[in-house]
């Protein structure tokens, strides 16, 4: 009823205003928690391999940008595991501890993708071109608070960003 082709070649099934579907998409990303919206130029503009790829689509969650028969082989990291003395007189974060887990989570993360078993040719191509891992980590929050430092605090911002970089680096 009223759909047409345009000159592209792409299919008009039914006009409305921008607006109207903005609202539509962060209402669902609300409703659903998913990520809504990906602003895939963005994306790739700001992608270092854009030399030999293009950004297509991301997992689920939407941290990981996927060109064509790109794969998501993501792991976390609890943090929790890595305070001592938590809510104690003086808890700390085990830095030593989180460096080490974080080596052995990018070492297995990668084995992962010369373990798996590839439904598509095309599929093992690329995870072995570009060998996409995603080292991240949860519990930011409550690590936090085991510290004793405030999530929105200047002092918890700071460990949050310790904590980041120890990773990263």
């Amino acid at each position: 009823a009223g759909a047409y082709q345009r000159e592209d070649g792409q299919w008009v099934y039914q006009e409305m205003p921008a607006q109207e579907i903005w609202d539509i998409v962060m209402k669902s990303t609300y409703d659903f928690a998913e990520p809504g919206i990906l602003f895939l130029g963005r994306m790739n503009s700001d992608n270092n391999l854009d030399y030999c790829e293009q950004i297509e689509a991301s997992n689920p969650c939407a941290e990981q940008p996927l060109p064509p028969y790109g794969c998501c082989d993501l792991g976390p990291i609890i943090l929790t595991q890595y305070v001592r003395d938590a809510f104690g007189q003086n808890p700390t974060f085990d830095f030593k501890a989180f460096e080490e887990a974080v080596a052995v989570q990018v070492r297995f993360l990668d084995n992962v993708l010369d373990v798996t078993h590839w439904p598509l040719e095309q599929q093992k191509k690329e995870a072995m071109a570009k060998r996409r891992i995603g080292v991240g980590f949860t519990g930011l929050g409550n690590a936090l608070t085991m510290l004793k430092l405030r999530y929105n605090s200047d002092e918890g911002c700071a460990m949050g960003a310790k904590i980041s970089e120890s990773m990263r680096d």
